[in-house]
């Protein structure tokens, strides 16, 4: 907080975080519950209070962490706190049971029967609980699986989640072996040692959660990526036999789990280990079904925007260096084509959209074994390779929009919006697409005079636009501005010139539809072109008005807007280039 060592703060720097900082004020909290719960149990002799003040003092801690920082509801503020109140009651009460026992001689092994009872009947659906709310804090603070793997916050987390396995080992043992057998025999040595062994892995999980705490978010962390596999679920399903092997691979693991752990209490432990090892192994079979390639790059943040001057560069880039290969329109049907084996890809099919921005720079950049295409490190610097990047997605994107109709799939958004950069009324310069800016949009590109009726009712209709908290923005050629510019102020207008047409010249591989796929680019510029575009930045629906069902009534676009309103937040706008 003050960028400064811990050892060379004084009074007033701990007084500063204490009175003036949502974490300062928290951690006085705890520490006046935590205070005065020792008070009352050691003063008073009061032990429900001081337990009724130590939860609490659980209860607070969680306010001062990332979740309580940015949660998008009370779902998962509600899982912190329970999370860590189950948490800090296990934890608290199997240290608890070892410290009781130690601490009253031979009477320990007779206390020990009612406290495992009494604990155990707690202890079970506290770490169930405990599982769920954990699932929930990791959806908010890692999103993606990758993470798991790829930052330092996953990693200590995936720690965590092996160290809370070995936790639920050692119950598991004590519960359904040793504790039925201690209490038949009175034999109480190999339970003690079990619990010894639950607590030390207990106290890890704890070390864990602090150095987790401490951690950046894997959600706001770049993934470093050194497996040379990802998964890819979404997209490998469609694939011939996949879901048949996943299934089945599926079925293996949890069957093999369930007698693993069925077996563990009665049966002679090889048979255990060979369930958990068949447990494993239909784990794999079910995972390598959806595993593809992966790279160093793969999750790599591209430096530069998904935007229209860095498309254009990359198309220019494009036709210097790749079209012998692959053809002007990226078909694979270039001169030197039919010489080549394999032949080069097609950048406009399915296959295209598979891959991440980071895959298509790793290739870019390094060439693709057992094929001729090389690697253009040595040619091409890393900007211009980011831009012939964004340049060959906005080719795979352009194509599968094809399928984006007129009417918006609830909860399914995928297609990113191309950004661009535009002049204001003021001078200054701004981005189409802006973080902190959560409207709607309804982009309209024009392209001829043809557009101006329509362009004249969307001017009149901005006040409703703007009540929906959305709103139009006017892409003109220069030819079209003197015309098109709206006589006076309208709220939720926005009218940009695209005076070197790069604009329209990206957005125009949006432009294909299921009736116009316009395959060899024959139409690249449509009179006018609408796109309905959510308040992340997504486009969510496309009208073309040289189509069949025309353009929309404005009143039809701002109901879709309203119900767009309504559907959950989408994180990382950088995800919109996979």
């Amino acid at each position: 907080m003050l960028d400064s060592a811990v050892t060379s703060l004084g009074a007033s720097d701990f007084a500063l975080i204490a009175v003036r900082t949502g974490f300062g004020k928290v951690w006085v909290l705890q520490g006046a519950l935590l205070i005065a719960a020792i008070a009352a149990l050691a003063a008073q002799r009061a032990p429900r209070v001081a337990a009724s003040l130590g939860c609490s003092a659980l209860v607070v801690f969680p306010l001062a962490g990332h979740i309580f920082a940015e949660a998008r509801g009370i779902v998962p503020e509600l899982a912190n706190v329970i999370h860590v109140l189950l948490a800090g009651m296990w934890f608290g009460g199997l240290a608890a049971i070892l410290t009781m026992r130690l601490a009253t001689d031979n009477d320990g092994n007779r206390l020990l029967v009612p406290m495992l009872t009494r604990f155990s009947s707690f202890a079970l659906p506290a770490m169930i609980a405990l599982l769920a709310t954990g699932g929930v804090l990791a959806g908010e603070t890692v999103g993606r699986w990758a993470a798991l793997f790829g930052t330092e916050y996953g990693i200590l987390l995936t720690v965590k989640i092996v160290a809370v396995g070995s936790v639920l080992v050692s119950a598991a043992r004590i519960r359904q072996r040793l504790f039925p057998r201690a209490n038949a025999t009175g034999g109480f040595g190999s339970l003690v040692r079990t619990l010894h062994v639950e607590l030390a892995f207990a106290s890890g999980v704890v070390l864990l959660a602090g150095l987790i705490s401490q951690t950046v978010p894997a959600s706001h962390a770049d993934i470093d990526w050194w497996l040379p596999f990802r998964l890819v679920p979404d997209i490998a399903w469609y694939r011939s036999g996949v879901p048949a092997q996943v299934m089945v691979g599926a079925a293996v693991c949890v069957l093999s789990t369930i007698l693993a752990f069925r077996c563990y209490a009665r049966a002679p432990r090889m048979v255990t280990v060979a369930g958990a090892a068949a447990g494993i192994l239909g784990a794999m079979v079910a995972l390598e079904a959806v595993a593809v390639r992966a790279y160093p790059t793969t999750y790599d943040r591209p430096p530069i925007a998904y935007g229209a001057e860095e498309i254009a560069a990359g198309r220019t880039i494009f036709l210097d260096h790749c079209t012998g290969c692959h053809g002007v329109t990226g078909r694979g049907d270039g001169p030197k084509a039919n010489g080549l084996i394999p032949p080069p890809a097609d950048l406009t099919a399915p296959h295209a959209g598979e891959h991440t921005a980071g895959d298509m720079f790793w290739w870019l950049t390094h060439g693709r074994s057992a094929s001729a295409m090389p690697g253009f490190a040595n040619v091409l610097d890393d900007t211009e390779r980011w831009r012939l990047t964004m340049y060959v997605m906005a080719l795979s994107h352009g194509h599968r929009a094809r399928v984006i109709a007129g009417q918006a799939v609830p909860r399914q958004p995928w297609l990113p919006s191309i950004d661009f950069r535009y002049k204001g009324a003021d001078g200054s310069i701004s981005r189409f697409i802006e973080p902190q800016d959560k409207s709607s949009k309804l982009l309209v590109v024009a392209n001829d005079d043809s557009a101006m009726e329509r362009i004249r009712l969307l001017m009149s209709a901005a006040p409703e636009f703007a009540a929906a908290r959305a709103e139009v923005v006017l892409v003109l050629s220069q030819a079209l501005a003197g015309t098109a510019t709206p006589p006076v102020f309208r709220p939720s207008l926005r009218v940009v010139i695209d005076k070197q047409g790069e604009i329209a010249d990206a957005w125009s591989h949006y432009r294909r539809t299921l009736n116009h796929p316009d395959l060899h680019d024959q139409n690249r510029f449509p009179p006018i072109v609408e796109h309905l575009i959510d308040r992340f930045g997504f486009v969510r629906a496309r009208w073309r008005g040289d189509e069949g069902g025309g353009l929309p009534a404005p009143a039809f676009v701002i109901d879709s807007i309203r119900i767009l309103a309504d559907e959950p937040e989408i994180r990382a706008l950088d995800e919109h280039l996979h």
